[in-house]
């Protein structure tokens, strides 16, 4: 029996010690069997300067009920630049289900953050419907069609050289330049080449990466330049000749300035945000109008957008490296 009221909300930054306990229970929660490891597959997330983005409940014996993490990045598009927050590993023990632990870390976190968008991966839509997250944006799925090439070869996470990670961030600014792309530092690209579950495939001027442990078998989801490869399925940021369309994940927006100004920028100046909550108001080409949350977020990211906001939607490029 769970005594709700000995429960505590915490941080790993305050619990180190309850780091392992939250993997297993992680990893529990997800099916993950031991040749696999959620440590490895989404290593940015659980690094130790991120403890402090990593939300427990722990009960009067400093079990681990439930965890919910948050990852800060920025997206960038030319000269733009914006605050996302990412959320993974979200889980609650069995035993725990059904007592609200998820609201209440939810309610205790989410206001710590303020970015344009938050962003999450999960297929329970019903559940993070009820606090504003919607499918949008877009990937499109293609199957392929070539062999890798016969230069390509595979170049192990753990064998890098300074010369392959060197290549690997002029060709990753080749393949995002023309998107809204997570903006990745010298730090962020330290923790990235920790994910060693992921197969890096590369030569002189293309790379890609495949598959990501338990996650994203056989699926390309990232690589330059953007072309198929027999027996894999490759993620593309716009649409291919033989490509299935999925919603990049499910979004929320944040910061009511920051999603004015991002629409100012994406439009040209033809729409603008004047208030955000269970209705979106804004001024389309000087236009007033309102548009309920749940249409507003797909409408404008897609996959499908709005007639009206079409020629602008913008596009992301998020990699299988990037999602948590």
């Amino acid at each position: 029996m769970i005594d709700l009221d000995t429960l505590e909300i915490t941080t790993l930054a305050e619990k180190p010690e309850l780091y392992k306990e939250t993997i297993s229970l992680i990893e529990s929660g997800f099916g993950y069997e031991s040749d696999n490891s959620f440590e490895v597959d989404f290593a940015p997330l659980v690094q130790k300067r991120n403890f402090k983005n990593l939300y427990i409940i722990i009960d009067a014996d400093n079990n681990v009920l439930s965890h919910l993490g948050f990852l800060e990045k920025k997206i960038v598009y030319k000269d733009k630049e914006f605050p996302i927050v990412m959320l993974g590993g979200i889980v609650t023990k069995t035993e725990a289900q059904g007592l609200g632990l998820f609201r209440k870390l939810y309610e205790h976190s989410i206001s710590k953050y303020s970015p344009l968008f938050f962003v999450l991966w999960g297929s329970e839509e019903r559940l993070y419907n009820k606090f504003d997250f919607y499918y949008a944006g877009a990937i499109f799925q293609n199957e392929g069609t070539q062999g890798l090439k016969e230069t390509y070869n595979e170049v192990p996470m753990s064998k890098l050289s300074d010369s392959h990670k060197f290549l690997l961030k002029e060709l990753y600014s080749k393949a995002a330049k023309d998107f809204w792309h997570i903006k990745r530092t010298d730090d962020d690209w330290e923790e990235l080449y920790k994910i060693t579950s992921t197969k890096l495939y590369m030569d002189r001027n293309c790379y890609c990466f495949r598959g990501k442990g338990r996650d994203l078998t056989n699926i390309i989801h990232e690589g330059y330049p953007f072309v198929g490869f027999r027996d894999n399925k490759y993620w593309l940021p716009f649409p291919g000749n033989n490509s299935n369309v999925y919603p990049l994940g499910m979004f929320k927006v944040g910061n009511k300035s920051y999603l004015d100004e991002f629409c100012e920028f994406v439009s040209n100046g033809r729409l603008r945000i004047l208030s955000v909550d269970k209705v979106v108001k804004l001024v389309f080409e000087g236009q007033e109008l309102e548009v309920e949350i749940q249409d507003f977020i797909p409408g404008l990211l897609g996959p499908y957008p709005l007639e009206e906001f079409q020629e602008f939607s913008p596009q992301f490029y998020f990699s299988g490296l990037d999602s948590i």
